[in-house]
């Protein structure tokens, strides 16, 4: 699909094409979730791992946070548009 001034890319074109960011942010959301466990196994304890020392929350809590987030704005769609 070329962009022009005069066509307008809908959501669901991308989702559909496979040619978004969602695979981005999953990437990135797996190499926290490995960076957070790698302090609890080198280390053999999760407390030294330094963003929940910083933060009360451990960076696999944020991944998980991350990984749910595009599910929940897309499953309402899914399931409204299966029910027409």
């Amino acid at each position: 699909m070329k962009l022009t001034l005069y066509n307008k890319i809908k959501i669901s074109d991308v989702i559909a094409n496979k040619n978004n960011n969602f695979n981005l942010i999953r990437m990135l959301a797996a190499i926290a979730v490995i960076i957070s466990h790698s302090f609890a196994l080198s280390l053999g304890d999760r407390t030294h791992e330094p963003i929940k020392n910083l933060l009360g929350i451990s960076l696999g809590e944020i991944a998980v946070d991350i990984f749910s987030s595009p599910v929940d704005y897309l499953l309402p769609e899914v399931c409204c548009s299966e029910m027409t």
